[in-house]
């Protein structure tokens, strides 16, 4: 309990010191050139698809009870330079995936891999993704085109919600 009143009377002391320098610079919050951008995206499966981390359902979804998303966020320092992070409810996201949407991100949107963040918020609820522990699941060739459909869409979606944040960018 000490503990954290003394961490808290020091957090504030120095957020207090760091707008008292702010202030005395001559700068507002926001003026310093810093820009910010947000973007969301309904990624729930239009079709009934398998679920992820269920180790002992043996069928596919049968309905929506709250949509998934996926939301990201564009930060541009006053040098121009920009980072994403991508969320997504998803259980996780397979390395190929990744690495096929930053690529393509570095293509459309000139930003690094050391620039884009994805993550996921480990969702039993989403969608079974192609190449995620995919060998766990009992699948037939019908639902395998679902989860192959969804995948490839999924990562259409990532990187245009990618350059929708890019868009959005202002002065933060």
């Amino acid at each position: 309990m000490k503990k954290t009143f003394k961490f808290s009377i020091l957090y504030s002391l120095l957020i207090f010191s760091f707008f008292n320098v702010t202030v005395a610079n001559g700068q507002q919050s926001g003026s310093a050139g810093w820009k910010a951008g947000i973007a969301r995206l309904k990624i729930t499966p239009e079709e009934p698809i398998w679920m992820a981390g269920y180790a002992t359902r043996v069928y596919p979804s049968e309905g929506v009870l709250t949509d998934l998303w996926a939301k990201a966020l564009a930060i541009e320092d006053a040098k121009g330079r920009k980072v994403v992070l991508i969320t997504t409810d998803l259980l996780g996201i397979p390395k190929g995936l990744s690495d096929e949407v930053r690529d393509q991100i570095a293509i459309k949107y000139g930003l690094t891999k050391e620039q884009t963040i994805l993550c996921s918020a480990h969702t039993h609820t989403g969608p079974v993704l192609l190449d995620a522990l995919f060998g766990i699941y009992n699948l037939n060739e019908q639902q395998i085109d679902v989860v192959r459909k969804y995948s490839i869409d999924l990562e259409k979606k990532l990187i245009a919600l990618t350059g929708d944040a890019i868009q959005s960018l202002v002065p933060a």
